[in-house]
Order: structure tokens, then sequence, then C-alpha cells
């Protein structure tokens, strides 16, 4: 005969069994008492230890699973890699080339001035001869000036010189006339062996319409023509630029107008031939008429006038022709008698 024990199961047992999911197993307890284990039976098995428990099955012991401690892996400090302190480097200056001037050593033709009237070119002469005479004029002046190059000396072939320009009576003068200013240079040019002669000129040459504006440097040349231009890099359009053909149509139209005027003159001149060849014959034949009448144009009419007394003429009066004067009926022409000199009335 089996004797019942009773077994009083904890709280914490049944709480056990809850958790672990065994609900509706059979368990019996100590003397075989069975029952249903619930959840929370299962849970409150792993907070205290079970009597020893006789059941037709074998009994199960829970082992609560151990709550794993994190562990903390610590961190490798930073290596510190060492900056090396850069070693200045030696750097050399540059040293900058001064950009010459263009102006430097260059003498000077006319008065150093600054501003908006004043031109400033700098001109070689390329004309293989030397420049002896220098002026500059605006087409508003009748006249060239005096020699700009009595206090420099002549421009030796291939030298440069500096040109200052006043231009404000042109555009002054442009602005009242309301025409376009010109500018003009007139050169005195010698070779180098009529330079030996003091008395020779050499020759004169003048170039026209000079675009001061347009350029800062400029060559003179001289053709074998006899015709002097400019030949210059435009600053409008940074081209090279020539006067060359201008020049020689200017000088063309200059050759005509003088040939022209040679003819001119020469007909003149034959024209006044042929009226003294004819007036002559006029002459002439008016006085052959004189001797042959006694010394008076029975046309012509005559006045006595007295002659002042002349001792060697027995005459007190001497006839002088009377010159028409297209017909004026208000003169009174007095009329003599030849013989008596006694005023004919009537």
């Amino acid at each position: 005969m089996k004797r019942k024990i009773r077994a009083i199961v904890p709280a914490a047992a049944v709480a056990a069994l809850i958790l672990s999911g065994c609900s509706g197993q059979s368990v019996t307890y100590d003397a075989g008492q069975t029952g249903t284990s619930s959840p929370a039976a299962a849970m409150a098995s792993s907070e205290a230890a079970l009597p020893i428990v006789t059941s037709s099955q074998p009994a199960v012991t829970e082992t609560p699973t151990p709550t794993a401690t994190p562990t903390t892996t610590p961190t490798a400090a930073p290596t510190l890699t060492s900056i090396a302190t850069p070693t200045p480097e030696t750097i050399s200056p540059t040293l900058l080339t001064p950009t010459p001037d263009p102006d430097a050593g260059l003498k000077v033709l006319g008065t150093k001035a600054e501003g908006i009237n004043i031109f400033k070119v700098r001109l070689k002469n390329a004309t293989g001869m030397n420049v002896t005479y220098f002026g500059v004029k605006d087409n508003f002046t009748d006249y060239f000036p005096e020699n700009m190059l009595k206090e420099t000396g002549e421009i030796k072939n291939d030298e440069r010189r500096l040109l200052y320009f006043d231009a404000a009576h042109a555009l002054k003068e442009s602005a009242d006339r309301e025409e376009k200013a010109a500018y003009e240079i007139r050169l005195g040019l010698k070779t180098d062996e009529e330079m030996k002669d003091a008395e020779d000129e050499g020759r004169f040459v003048i170039l026209h319409d000079i675009p001061f504006q347009d350029f800062e440097e400029a060559e003179i040349c001289f053709t074998e023509d006899g015709i002097a231009y400019l030949k210059y890099r435009s600053k409008i359009t940074n081209k090279e630029m020539s006067t060359e053909e201008a020049e020689k149509k200017l000088a063309a139209a200059e050759e005509e107008e003088e040939e022209e005027e040679r003819s001119s003159d020469e007909d003149r001149s034959d024209n006044s031939g042929n009226a003294n060849n004819d007036n002559s014959g006029n002459d002439n034949s008016n006085n052959n008429n004189n001797d042959n009448d006694g010394g008076q144009d029975e046309d012509q009419q005559y006045e006595a006038v007295d002659d002042g007394g002349d001792e060697d003429d027995d005459a007190a009066y001497d006839y002088v022709p009377i010159e028409e004067d297209g017909g004026d009926v208000e003169e009174e022409v007095i009329y003599y008698d030849e013989d008596t000199y006694d005023e004919v009335v009537g």
C-alpha cells in the first residue's frame, strides 16, 4: 500500500514551468502525485531545488541558462605619427629685366609736353640721305616753321628722332571751320656728297596727311622717283601700313596741274606776241597815214593844248588826239584853226 505524500510546490517553480512552455505535461511530485504542470510551475523550478519526485516518467532537471556577461574589448590607443617639419626651400628671387625705354637717347624735335593735343612719335630716317631741314604744319597754316634741326643738327641716315607736335591750333580751327585737320612734314634732303657743298640746298619733299594718331613709330622712306612716304604699324588695325601709293597719286596730280599751268602760260605768251605784232602794224599804218595828210588822221579829232611856252615850237599850242569816251554827249570839244590857232566856233 503506497502512501501518498502531499508536496507543496513553490510559486517560483510554477512560474518556471509556465515560461518553459511545458504545458500539458504530466508530472508526479514527491509521492507520485500526478498533475498537469503549468508554465508557472516550470519557471519556479529554476529558482529552487525540487524534492525527489516519483513518477511514471523520468524526472526532468532544468538547468537555468546563465546570462552572458559582455566582455569589453579595450580600444587600442591611436598611434601618433610624427609629422616632420618641412625644411623651407631656398627660393632665388626672379630677376625682372626692366623694359628698355624706346625714347632713351633720342634727340628731341619740338618741345616736350603732355596732353590730349600733343602728338608724340618716333621717326626714323630711312631715305638713304641726310635730312637737313625738318618742319611740321597743319592744313590751316600757310607756311612751314623755321628749321627744327637748328639746335640738334641734321638727321643722319638710319637715325631716329623723337617728335613732339602740339595740334591745339589745328583742332580748334577744325572745329570752327568744320573741316578735317591734316598735317604735313617738309624735309630737306642731301646726299653725303651734297653735304660737302654748303651752298647746295639739296631737294625738298613733303609728306602729306600724316596720321599722327595712328602710330607710335614710323620710317621716312624715299623712292627712286623722288617721292617721300611713311611706313608704320597701325595702332588701330595692328597691320603694316604705307603711304607710298597715296603719295604717288598726289605727285601725279600735282605734276598734271603744273603741266596745265605751263601750257596756259605758253598760250598767253603766244597770244601776247601776236597782239603786239598786230598793234605794231596798226601803229605803223597810222603813222603812215599821219605822214601823208600832214600828221593828222582825217577821222581823228584833235584839241589844241598850250605847250607851256616851248621856245623850240613856233606854235603856242600842240594838237593832241581826243580819246573817244564812248559817245559822251556832255563832253565839250574845242576846235582851233590850224593856221591861226584861233578858236573856231560853230
